[in-house]
């Protein structure tokens, strides 16, 4: 895992993300390694520890044909253990904000700006709530063509708004006065989510 309030480390993390999502973007159909790196495009070593990261979270799957390995995207539900493990990966991710904000007094400079210190924390979490809406948009699609039981979804839908509002509680508590700016920065860099449901 990245330390993702060190500078290099954030840019190496959000570079992750971003393979993950391209990768999800160019699987709805059977292909082979090397083609989905190039489609990709970047380091191969990072797009192809992306596809490991993918594939034990139960969103690719996998299958081996010769001495090659094709990738697909997975469309149905994940598992509990999957979503469990997922889970896990949030709170991780979300621990790490809570623990940032412990040692950042405020987030704003006397001009009324996000800090230095600050910028990485609110692009973090604007990036995890954009991760999380479109968990539960997929979860209620899933419900709604009755893929996944109702209850379940319900369940796993409770789990993220519970990790979510924890740390929105924190943030809201202690940055009571930088509220609107930190919605302004969301609004400002607000994130175009290429793959859809």
């Amino acid at each position: 895992m990245y330390n993702v309030y060190n500078q290099r480390s954030y840019l190496q993390y959000r570079l992750k993300l971003s393979y993950e999502d391209r990768i999800l973007e160019n699987t709805n159909q059977w292909i082979y390694t090397n083609d989905l790196v190039r489609r990709v495009k970047g380091s191969k070593s990072g797009i192809v520890e992306a596809i490991h990261d993918l594939t034990k979270n139960e969103y690719l799957e996998s299958k081996k044909e010769s001495n090659m390995i094709f990738y697909k995207r997975k469309d149905d539900v994940v598992s509990n253990e999957g979503f469990k493990r997922l889970m896990s990966v949030h709170q991780w991710n979300y621990d790490q904000i809570l623990n940032a904000i412990k040692k950042t007094p405020k987030l704003s400079t006397k001009k009324g700006k996000l800090s230095s210190k600050a910028k990485p924390i609110v692009k973090h979490l604007e990036y995890l709530l954009d991760r999380d809406s479109i968990l539960m948009a997929r979860i209620n699609y899933q419900k709604n063509l009755e893929i996944i039981p109702k209850k379940i979804a319900y369940q796993r839908i409770s789990m993220i708004n519970e990790l979510v509002t924890k740390v929105m509680k924190t943030i809201n508590t202690k940055y009571e006065k930088d509220i609107t700016l930190i919605q302004e920065s969301f609004q400002n860099h607000e994130k175009k989510l290429t793959f859809k449901i």
